[in-house]
């Protein structure tokens, strides 16, 4: 439609402008240098040294070599570095997810998914339930970089927000590249939420359907009868369209959870439900247009966050931060598990 091509068109252009200034301020190149630049890319790798976008041409283990010479130390694989940061006067607990938000415990569903971001619901949950009678944790930076999911999974994760809050302690959401849809619903409650300035967020909506695909099936000869019992929406999850009646109940469910999106955002965000409403219909932000609308507090990185949990929970800026972490990932073994 004209409406969501507009609002894709505004979120891509503001992302590309503000890639820009990032870009040509790292290289000390103008920004309507570094714009000409790349919008006459890609460049063969010469080029790209010959017009200083890149330094050197190398290989990965050259990069890695300059890296440790440059910070003065050696590189240590973040397996092997210490879940405790300590040394500092307030602990910060960070609790992460990313990637589809999902109920239960995640762990890989096939053997294509194995490794892949796990936004489990019942883990993301109790590692924030852990925290609430921790007494030695002083606030919560809680990083999500989702597109969504279920709404079930992400209603779990803000309850557990809450209860973290609700023990007394300051609850931070840092947003990485994405915090959308269900990822906006889970951070929604936060105290305060940070994005970088090009985060995709918002997307406050619900969508649900099915495809019903049991006339093309019969083309190719395949039958989808199917049997069933106990009332007209019994049948709803099968490939036949979907009765008058089950698109009732549909519509009347997506409803539901939509309402209940706006006031969860309304709530969270100390914001008129009419002035939701305006922001919400599915949708997308960049972080900087999310942070005027008020759907977002400040812009910056997970550094930013920390400070913010610092100064939220009543500390002084030179009062040195212990990082506690807590952010998952499916193992191999969840294959097996579930």
């Amino acid at each position: 439609t004209a409406p969501g091509a507009a609002a894709m068109t505004a979120l891509a252009t503001s992302v590309w402008t503000h890639s820009i200034a990032d870009i040509a301020l790292d290289r000390k190149v103008d920004p309507t240098t570094m714009r000409a630049l790349l919008e006459a890319s890609p460049y063969q790798a010469q080029a790209a040294f010959e017009l200083k976008l890149v330094d050197k041409l190398g290989y990965p283990e050259e990069a890695a070599a300059a890296a440790e010479k440059l910070a003065g130390g050696k590189l240590l694989p973040i397996d092997d570095y210490h879940p405790n940061l300590t040394g500092g006067r307030v602990v910060i607990a960070v609790v992460g997810g990313e990637g589809d938000i999902v109920t239960g415990k995640g762990g890989a569903t096939d053997i294509m998914s194995i490794g892949t971001p796990s936004f489990a619901s019942d883990r993301v949950a109790k590692s924030l339930l852990d925290i609430v009678d921790d007494k030695s944790i002083n606030a919560v930076v809680f990083r999500i970089d989702s597109g969504g999911g279920s709404p079930t999974a992400s209603d779990q994760v803000w309850n557990a927000v809450k209860k973290v809050q609700a023990s007394g302690k300051k609850v931070v959401v840092s947003m990485g590249s994405m915090a959308a849809s269900g990822g906006y619903y889970a951070a929604a409650s936060a105290d305060s939420i940070v994005a970088a300035r090009s985060t995709i967020t918002g997307s406050i909506g619900v969508f649900g359907g099915k495809f019903a695909i049991a006339d093309a099936l019969r083309e190719f000869g395949i039958n989808p009868d199917s049997v069933t019992v106990g009332g007209d929406f019994a049948s709803a999850y099968s490939t036949e369209k979907l009765s008058p009646t089950q698109r009732a109940k549909l519509i009347e469910g997506l409803q539901a959870t939509y309402d209940r999106f706006i006031s969860i955002v309304a709530e969270g965000r100390k914001l008129p439900t009419q002035k939701v409403q305006e922001v919400a219909r599915g949708r997308i932000w960049s972080g900087e247009d999310a942070q005027k609308n008020g759907l977002v507090n400040k812009t910056g990185d997970i550094i930013t966050a920390l400070e913010e949990a610092r100064a939220l929970a009543g500390f002084k800026p030179e009062d040195k931060i212990d990082i506690r972490l807590n952010v998952h990932r499916t193992t191999p073994f969840e294959l097996l598990t579930g």
